[in-house]
């Protein structure tokens, strides 16, 4: 049995290995810095909240639960804490790990692939397992189901496929010859997509012939049945179209970065993780001839509390979540009712006015900028040289004018224009 020191440094060398696949360049550049997320709740797990070592994949079954493919077996997250999974009445999984790959199943279930071959079928408690054989023996490190029930699984050296009863080899019967197998995904529409580290086969939905689609390797995403998103790997990121005869083309890039994961989430956003961190492009489909306008790529990484920097695997829950894998932990966003609006930095001690369609902000101390008008559009400085002594009080009356006082002098607001307003000399007696 290998001692814990072996397993540490096997773990060690496979983690480095998925480093050092991914090398450093820029998303944006430089004088265009990405924008935080304005509209996304974050939260982390890491080893200290129960995190395994060394995290693969992670699937949600329809029952909610979150589980993950580990080096150290099987574990099942709750939302509150990681247990590792232990079969019940005497029953085993086919290996305690390392895990390589996850799929759920419509019904309930989940496959699970382990290093050196073999998998196991998990179902409502009970587990059906398919040790190695001379003819399936590879390590399985993608695993995904099809409409029709079937289990397709990738390896390096080619395409698998279980019909229910056992695993077989994908040969040329299937009209091409996969000698191994980079990435592989399936469509909503049911459309299988194989990339044999050089270019793109599909096998349309119900067909047993796979037909070359033109496209070069690289992670892929389908945000349509005829459009999506392609990563070169040590390029960048390029929109990709069907044509009327069902090839596909490469368009025009649209950004440069080593991308290491790529996903979309329903509300039409692209996400992808890097080397340096995890990032996403709102209403990405509104970009496939046109360039990114400044703010549209935002990003976070591990200075903005990112468990690390090197996001190498993301996956999409049933709520539109998104699930981020790291070298040091978990990592989840997912929308809130809430956005995050920058203000100017010397904006301190801030007084808020709500003017409907905007929002109106003063410093109450002295500031370069004591007063900005923010919109869905963004924030608009307004000229104030009145106001050096900073905002002591200030209020909106019906009409829409918005008093200002500020070191006992007092001036109105009308749209972007300040004016001073001369008050009276002495205060009537009260009577």
């Amino acid at each position: 049995m290998p001692s814990l020191l072996l397993i540490r440094i096997a773990q060690k060398l496979a983690m480095l290995a998925l480093l050092c696949a991914c090398v450093p360049s820029s998303a944006q550049p430089a004088s265009t810095p990405p924008a935080p997320f304005d509209d996304i709740y974050h939260n982390s797990w890491t080893v200290r909240e129960g995190v395994p070592p060394v995290l693969w994949q992670a699937k949600q079954t329809p029952d909610g639960f979150l589980w993950l493919a580990a080096e150290t077996g099987l574990y099942r997250f709750d939302g509150i804490a990681f247990t590792k999974y232990v079969p019940t009445n005497g029953q085993k999984l086919l290996k305690d790990g390392p895990i390589t790959g996850l799929t759920a199943t419509a019904d309930g279930g989940l496959w699970i692939a382990y290093r050196f071959g073999g998998v196991s079928f998990l179902h409502a408690g009970t587990v059906t397992n398919y040790p190695a054989t001379p003819a399936f023996s590879e390590t399985i490190f993608v695993l995904t189901q099809d409409s029709d029930g079937v289990i397709w699984g990738a390896s390096a050296i080619g395409l698998f496929r279980f019909d229910g009863k056992q695993w077989s080899r994908v040969d040329e019967s299937w009209g091409q010859t996969i000698s191994r197998v980079a990435h592989l995904k399936l469509t909503p529409s049911g459309d299988l997509w194989v990339d044999d580290s050089k270019t793109y086969y599909v096998l349309p939905k119900g067909s047993r012939h796979f037909q070359p689609t033109g496209l070069p390797n690289g992670k892929l995403d389908l945000t349509g049945p005829d459009t999506g998103w392609l990563s070169q790997d040590k390029v960048g990121l390029f929109p990709v179209t069907r044509r009327p005869d069902d090839s596909w083309t490469l368009g025009k890039q649209l950004l440069k970065e080593n991308i290491s994961s790529i996903t979309h989430t329903p509300d039409g956003a692209l996400w992808f993780g890097a080397h340096d961190g995890i990032w996403r492009i709102r209403d990405i489909d509104s970009y496939r001839n046109s360039p990114l306008p400044p703010g549209a790529l935002q990003s976070m990484q591990k200075t903005d509390g990112l468990t690390a920097d090197f996001v190498y695997a993301l996956t999409v829950d049933r709520e539109g979540s998104i699930w981020a894998l790291t070298p040091n932990g978990l990592d989840q966003f997912r929308k809130t009712a809430l956005t995050t609006v920058a203000l100017p930095p010397d904006l301190q001690h801030s007084f808020l006015v709500d003017e409907g369609t905007s929002v109106l902000t003063g410093a109450g101390f002295s500031s370069l900028t004591p007063l900005a008008r923010t919109t869905s559009r963004g924030t608009e400085l307004i000229p104030a040289p009145l106001l050096t002594a900073g905002i002591h009080q200030i209020y909106r009356d019906p009409s829409g004018t918005v008093w200002i006082n500020t070191g006992g002098k007092l001036a109105r607001l009308n749209g972007t224009t300040l004016t001073p307003v001369e008050g009276p000399r002495t205060c009537p007696r009260a009577t």
